[in-house]
Parts: structure tokens; C-alpha cells; sequence
């Protein structure tokens, strides 16, 4: 303990350290009412005043108060009044040097309490340091013996090992720093064993919880290896050269079995080819009555894995009927009713119906192009997700009554593959072709794969369609020529849709670096046009509105047609007047 300063009485001292309340000034008082190193940090800084201390009193506060200042000075008010008197004593007598001698005094007093005050400081943090250790120790002894005779009782660590929620009640009988008697320990026994009966409950719901998701995930890795190790569609994925997908890493999955962003995510669904098996989910196979008992009947994983290699049978043979009952479903929102889809159906792959005549003749007509479907509830295309759609995140059976045929689209690839003379070839095929198409209408031609060029042709007959009647606000003397490139009725010169490179290129021609501008024929005549790369519009311009040699501020422009006004439209009827002019003058001097 550092010695007692000199200003202190031994009593005085003794109490500033040990007792809790503040002896000099009973219920007045400024000191913070914290934990005891706080408050004797506030009794030692309040020895300290500065040298500029104010001469009117302080407000008088019954009460602490908690100012809330990090480094707040204090002091006990019997000793600022002292320094107001003593200090303006001074001021009535004029004695400067006297005052100047006497606050050089208090300020070296300061610095001595001061050093002091943090002496007191250390001192007291090492003792409550100390005590806290003290309080641990006897703490840890008293869990420890609990916790040996609970043992000795048949409880067992789980029993004993509280989840943060609920272990107030069982700290606040077990972590306390008291040393366990045998009249403490006849008192607590009672109040902790229906705690550790509650947690003994909790703990084994939670336990069978965790056996039954581990169970299920043992079902669900071993759906997984029989869905990539036998594959239906084997034969037309070897036809093109691609091979089975590999199976994916299983125990990454094991973690979050049933986690379909998860699983997505991991396995990469999407690699390129979108011909997976058909398969039916986890949750779904979990009902069948030859998997239901592994998912709801306690037991070993051992014996998860051995009564599946006894079933695996009957597992494929309710794989194929769900497989069969999907496509059936399937074939009938097509508009066709059981058996009527007979062996007619053709399935080209490289030009062959090797590899896909021994299925089914719904898996044909499935896995053809032109077999389109959409979702009338979110109206996007859906034709070639897999049937059972595997990795959807709603982990609900699927509803085939929310997906109907697309007629539409159908008939737009049925006209696309005829040009290409593929009527009857399967999706894949053109999936693996990659960005081997463009459009045979666009002068500016870009490599699309085959989903892009559908989509290509569904958005400008679209356009079209909602564009077709729209006019100007302002009257033009010469119309603006508008036709539809797309148009899909066959004429005498119509171009083909659809061509194909003879490679993909290595990567999606680019139109970038080229500045955009906006196509006034467009949106002067009342039709809606963001702007364009030049490249592409100079595209534009030829295929909608037969403008070979387009001219800037005429045809196109940097601006915004609205911000023009009328100003458009004036120079497109002085452009044309001097194109008709023109071409008298030069008819005229051909006559002469």
C-alpha cells in the first residue's frame, strides 16, 4: 500500500480506500457512484484544481450525477471554497507576487497529489485484480464439485451443458463465488434437477433432429451418386462428344444437404449443357415407402447405408415411374393424351436417330427444339430447365399445372430450324453449336448462341407489334420508310432468318468503343429507340428504313430527339426539298 500522504490523517486515508462512501461532505458530494477503482480516480483527480479555478461556487447537488466526461476533473467543495477564499484574500490586499508564490505552491501540491492519486490507483487495481481472482478460483471449485456430484448422480455432461438461452437460471445457482457446504448442496440440489431435466429434453429433440438430417443427407448423397452414374440420356450426350456430367463433390454438400442455392452453387448447374437427368428430389423420394422409414426411424448411419444397397432396386424402379409420370405430365400440357404420341416421333442428333431411338416417345418429342413450354405466372420461357426442375429453391413438389405450351415461340423456331434444314433436331445439339448463329436480316451481323437468337427474334417482333401504329406528333411532307427486317411471312426475296458461322468465335462480337447515337427516323415518327452504337445503327438505318448512306443530324444524331423540338423535322423536309431539287435539276440538264 503506498505510504499516506502527508496532507491525510492515517484515519482520513483508510477510509478513502476502503469505505464506499464519501466521508468528507456526507450527502453533497460530486464524485461518480461507480465501482471503487473508478471512484478513488475521482477522489485523486479531485485533489487537483486548475490554476485559473473560478470564483463563484459550484451548484450545490444533492445527488451524484454521472457527467459523462472522460477525463472530468473533480474536486470536494470544502477545498474550493478554501481556494475562492484564499485566493481573493490576496486580490483585496494586492499582494500579486504573494498570490503568484502561493498558486506555484498549489500547483507542485497538484502534481504530488496527483502522482499519488495514481500510486492509490495501482494499488487498488492490483487488489481488486486480486479479489477477482480469489472470486474465479472459488467460483471454478464450486462448478467443479457441482458438477462432480451431478456426475455421480447419472447426469451427464450434455445434461450440464447449457445453450446460451437457457442458462441463466443455471448460472445464477452454479457461478456463484460462495464455497459449497452440504447445507448449500441439500438447498441447490432440488432448484438444478428440474433445470437439467428441461435441458435433458431439449438436448434430445435436438439430437434427434440432427441424426434425422444426418440420416437424410446419407439418402440424399447416395440419390446423388445413382443419378450421375446412370444418366438416360448417355447416348445422345456421347453422340456429340460431351460425355456424362461428373458427379459433383458429395461432401461438400453434406453440410446443407437440402440447400438448393447451396447445392447450385457447388455443382455449377449450369456448365453449358442443360441435359441433366431428370431426377426427382431428395424430399420427394423421401415419401416413397421404401426410403420413408430411413428419414423417420432412428438408426446408425451404418444401417442407412446398408438397408439402401438392399433397396437400390426398387429406388430405380420408382425413379423410372416418377421419370415416366413427369414426362407423361409433360406431353399432356402439350396438348397430347396418354399413348397419343406414337413412334413416330424423330429425334436428330449429328443428323441420326442412333443415338436417340431407344427412348421413349415422350422423351423424344421432349428433347426436341421445338417442344417449348412457359410459365403463365412468371411468363418466362421454361422449355429446356429439366423436368423436374432439381435445384429449384422451393423445395414444394413441383406443379406441371403451372407451366403451358408456348405456342408462339414454337412457331418462331419451327421457321428458324427449317431455314437451317434441322426440323427435327434436339436442343442440345444447337446448345453445344454455341455462338454459331446470327441473324440473316441484321446488316450488322452478330454471333448469337441459340437462346440468344430466339430471344433476338421474340424482342423485335415484339417491338414491332407495339410500335407498328405509332405516329408522328408533327406532319412531314416525305414519310419516313419503316418495314420490319423480322417479318417472319415468307415473300419472294426474303432473306433467311437465321445463318450459321462455320466456328464460334472466341468471344461475343463487341460494339463497344464506338459512340452511341439515336435514330431520329425512329423516334420522329413517334416509336421508341434507345441510342445505338454507330455500327449498329448504320445497321438500323439500312434494314428498317433503306437508308444506305445515312447522314448525320438527318438520319441520326448525338441528341435526344425531344430535345430538338420541331428543329427535326424542318430539316428533314430542307434535306429532301434539296434531294428533289437535285434531281430535277439533274433530270433538266439530261433532257437539254
Amino acid at each position: 500500500m503506498p505510504p499516506c500522504p502527508k496532507n491525510m490523517s492515517e484515519p482520513e486515508y483508510a477510509a478513502l480506500l476502503f469505505m464506499k462512501t464519501c466521508t468528507s461532505e456526507r450527502t453533497v458530494s460530486y464524485v461518480d457512484q461507480g465501482p471503487r477503482p473508478n471512484r478513488i480516480s475521482t477522489y485523486g483527480r479531485g485533489f487537483a484544481l486548475h490554476a485559473g479555478t473560478p470564483t463563484h461556487r459550484p451548484r450545490k447537488a444533492e445527488e451524484s450525477e454521472t457527467h459523462g466526461m472522460k477525463n472530468s476533473v473533480y474536486a470536494l467543495r470544502r477545498d474550493v471554497d478554501n481556494i475562492i477564499d484564499i485566493r481573493n484574500q490576496f486580490l483585496q490586499a494586492r499582494e500579486r507576487k504573494q498570490l503568484e508564490k502561493w498558486e506555484n505552491c498549489t500547483r507542485e501540491n497538484v502534481v504530488l497529489t496527483r502522482l499519488m492519486s495514481n500510486l492509490i490507483i495501482e494499488y487498488l487495481d492490483g487488489v481488486e485484480a486480486a479479489h477477482e481472482e480469489e472470486l474465479n478460483e472459488i467460483k471454478r471449485k464450486r462448478q467443479e464439485e457441482i458438477t462432480q456430484r451431478l456426475e455421480r448422480l447419472g447426469w451427464t455432461d450434455d445434461d450440464m451443458n447449457f445453450y446460451q438461452g437457457d442458462n441463466k437460471a443455471w448460472r445464477a445457482l452454479v457461478d456463484v463465488p460462495k464455497p459449497l457446504t452440504e447445507k448449500i448442496w441439500k438447498n441447490l440440489l432440488p432448484k438444478l434437477t428440474p433445470l437439467l431435466e428441461e435441458n435433458r429434453e431439449r438436448n434430445n429433440i435436438y439430437n434427434a433432429k440432427k441424426r434425422r438430417i444426418e440420416r437424410r443427407a446419407c439418402v440424399d448423397q447416395f440419390l446423388m451418386n445413382m443419378r450421375y452414374s446412370e444418366h438416360p440420356f448417355a447416348s445422345i450426350l456421347r453422340e456429340l462428344g460431351v460425355g456424362v456430367p461428373p458427379a459433383p463433390n458429395l461432401g461438400l454438400l453434406a453440410a446443407r444437404p437440402f440447400s438448393g442455392l447451396d447445392r447450385g452453387f457447388m455443382m455449377g448447374l449450369k456448365p453449358g449443357l442443360a441435359l441433366e437427368n431428370p431426377f426427382p428430389k431428395t424430399q420427394t423420394a423421401l415419401r416413397w415407402d421404401c426410403l420413408n422409414d430411413l428419414s423417420e426411424v432412428d438408426m446408425s448411419i451404418q444401417e442407412v447405408e446398408a438397408k439402401l444397397e438392399e433397396r437400390k432396386e426398387q429406388i430405380q424402379a420408382n425413379v423410372f415411374e416418377w421419370r415416366q409420370e413427369v414426362e407423361n405430365g409433360l406431353v399432356k400440357r402439350l396438348g397430347f393424351e396418354k399413348d397419343e404420341v406414337g413412334d413416330d416421333v424423330v429425334l436428330l442428333v449429328n443428323g441420326s436417330t442412333d443415338s436417340s431411338a431407344s427412348l421413349s416417345p415422350n422423351a423424344r418429342l421432349l428433347l426436341r427444339a421445338d417442344t417449348i413450354f412457359i410459365s403463365p405466372l412468371s411468363g418466362h420461357d421454361c422449355l429446356h430447365e429439366s423436368a423436374d426442375f432439381p435445384y429449384s429453391k422451393d423445395e414444394e413438389e413441383i406443379c406441371l399445372d403451372s407451366i403451358a405450351r408456348d405456342i408462339e415461340t414454337e412457331r418462331l423456331v419451327k421457321l428458324l430450324l427449317r431455314d437451317l434444314e434441322m426440323s427435327d433436331v434436339a436442343y442440345i445439339e444447337l446448345q453445344e453449336m454455341g455462338r454459331r448463329f446470327t441473324c440473316g436480316r441484321c446488316s450488322y451481323k452478330v454471333a448469337h448462341s441459340w437462346d440468344e437468337m430466339v430471344v433476338h427474334y421474340t424482342q423485335e417482333l415484339d417491338v414491332w407489334d407495339e410500335q407498328e401504329n405509332c405516329q408522328s406528333a408533327y406532319s412531314l411532307r416525305y414519310p419516313v420508310v419503316y418495314r420490319n427486317p423480322h417479318d417472319l411471312k415468307p415473300t419472294g426475296n426474303s432473306q433467311s432468318l437465321v445463318l450459321t458461322l462455320p466456328e464460334a468465335p472466341g468471344k461475343v462480337s463487341e460494339v463497344a468503343g464506338s459512340f452511341s447515337r439515336h435514330c431520329y427516323l425512329c423516334e420522329g415518327t413517334g416509336r421508341s429507340a434507345g441510342p445505338l452504337p454507330v455500327r449498329v445503327l448504320c445497321g438500323h438505318l439500312q434494314d428498317c428504313h433503306s437508308i444506305a448512306d445515312p447522314v448525320e443530324y438527318i438520319h441520326y444524331g448525338r441528341e435526344y430527339y425531344h430535345g430538338l423540338g420541331d428543329t427535326w423535322h424542318k430539316k428533314w423536309d430542307e434535306y429532301h426539298d434539296r434531294l428533289q431539287s437535285a434531281k430535277e435539276a439533274s433530270s433538266s440538264s439530261a433532257n437539254v
